[in-house]
C-alpha cells in the first residue's frame, strides 16, 4: 500500500514512530488543528474544511484503503466515481466502497461497504495511483445500484462528453441480465441525452417529464439582428405554434460563483449580462415565454413543475 496516492493524510502509525502518541493525537483534534477522518487517518483541519465533500470522501477512500493493509482491495461505485470524475447527484454521502477479491461475503457499516466479488483482470484498474473498478465497472455498477435521478445525471454525462455511447451502455447492462435494477438502468440510459450539459439541467430534465410536460430540445443556440444570443438549455415546442417556443434554463451557482464562466466579471456584471441577454431573448418573434429556475427548485419538483406551468410550457396530449 506505500505506493498509493494518500495526498495530505497524516496516518497515526507514522505519527507514533515520529513520538506522537494517541494522547496527542486526540489533544490535536480537540483543539482544531487535526481532523479525524477515518481510524488511524487524520488531516490538518485547515486544509480539511476547503475541500469540497467529493474531495473529503476522496481522502477517507483513501484511508481505508492505506489503513487496512490489505492487498487486492479496489474502489468501487460512488468511491470509484469521484476517482473517474464521474458527476455526482445527492452523494457522496453516503459510506466508502470497497471491492475485496478474497472475501468469502461482504460486509456494510456506515463509514465503510465492502463487497465480496471475484472481478476479471479487465475490470480492474488504477487511476490517479489509486487501485478502481475500471471504467465500464463502475459505470454499470452506478446504474444498477443508484436512483433513478443519478443513473440519468450519469447517462448524460457519458454521453455529453462522448466517454461511451448509448449502444456501448446497453451492451454494459445486457452483460448483467440478472441485475435487480436493470429495467430502471436501462429507461435512464434511453433516456439519456447528449445535450445535457450538467447534473441540474439531467435533473430538471426528469422532474419535467415526470410532470408530463412536453419534451424539450436541448442547447438550441439563437441569434437576432445583433448576432449570436446564445445557447438556451431548454426550448419546449408550443404544440400548436410548433414556431413558438418557451425557452427554460438552469441557472447553477456555477453560473455567478464560477471564475471559468464569469471570465473577469463580477457576479453583479453576471447578472446584468444574463438579464440583457434574456431581454434580447424575449423579444424574438420565436419566444413563447421564458423561464428560469435553480437547484432549489429542482430539489422540490412541485416547484419547477409550477414554475414551467406558469411559463406556458404545454402537456403531453
Amino acid at each position: 500500500m506505500s505506493s498509493l496516492a494518500v495526498h495530505d493524510l497524516l496516518l497515526a502509525r507514522d505519527l507514533a514512530a515520529s513520538g506522537r502518541d494517541d494522547r496527542e493525537l486526540a489533544r490535536a483534534c480537540a483543539s482544531g488543528t487535526l481532523v479525524r477522518v477515518w481510524p488511524g487517518a487524520y488531516v490538518q483541519a485547515g486544509a480539511w474544511h476547503t475541500l469540497d465533500p467529493r474531495e473529503q470522501h476522496r481522502r477517507r477512500a483513501v484511508a481505508a484503503l492505506v489503513t487496512r493493509r490489505k492487498d487486492g482491495l479496489l474502489l468501487s461505485h460512488e468511491s470509484a466515481a469521484l476517482v473517474w470524475g464521474l458527476p455526482t447527484w445527492g452523494w457522496p454521502a453516503g459510506p466508502v466502497e470497497l471491492v475485496d477479491p478474497t472475501a468469502r461475503r461482504g460486509t456494510s457499516t456506515a463509514r465503510l461497504r465492502v463487497r465480496a466479488s471475484l472481478l476479471p483482470p479487465e475490470e480492474r484498474a488504477t487511476r490517479s495511483g489509486l487501485p478502481v473498478t475500471s471504467l465500464d465497472r463502475t459505470v454499470t455498477d452506478l446504474l444498477l445500484s443508484r436512483s433513478r435521478l443519478q443513473a440519468v445525471v450519469l447517462a448524460d454525462h457519458l454521453l455529453h462528453s462522448g466517454l461511451s455511447t448509448r449502444e456501448h451502455l446497453r451492451a454494459l447492462l445486457a452483460a448483467r441480465p440478472a441485475a435487480r435494477r436493470r429495467r430502471t438502468a436501462a429507461w435512464a440510459v434511453d433516456f439519456g441525452d447528449p445535450g445535457g450539459e450538467s447534473a441540474g439541467e439531467s435533473v430538471s430534465r426528469v422532474v419535467a417529464h415526470d410532470a408530463g410536460f412536453v419534451a424539450p430540445e436541448l442547447q438550441v443556440p439563437f441569434s437576432d439582428g445583433d448576432g449570436l444570443i446564445g445557447v438556451v438549455d431548454f426550448a419546449f415546442r408550443v404544440p400548436d405554434e410548433p414556431d413558438r417556443l418557451v425557452l427554460g434554463e438552469f441557472d447553477g451557482d456555477v453560473k455567478y460563483r464560477g471564475a471559468t464562466y464569469r471570465q473577469g466579471r463580477t457576479p453583479e456584471q453576471v447578472v446584468q449580462d444574463e438579464k440583457s441577454r434574456e431581454d434580447r431573448l424575449r423579444a424574438l418573434t420565436s419566444t413563447a415565454g421564458f423561464v428560469r429556475w435553480t437547484r432549489r427548485d429542482i430539489a422540490d419538483p412541485a416547484r419547477l413543475t409550477d414554475k414551467l406551468r406558469r411559463a406556458g410550457v404545454a402537456r403531453k396530449r
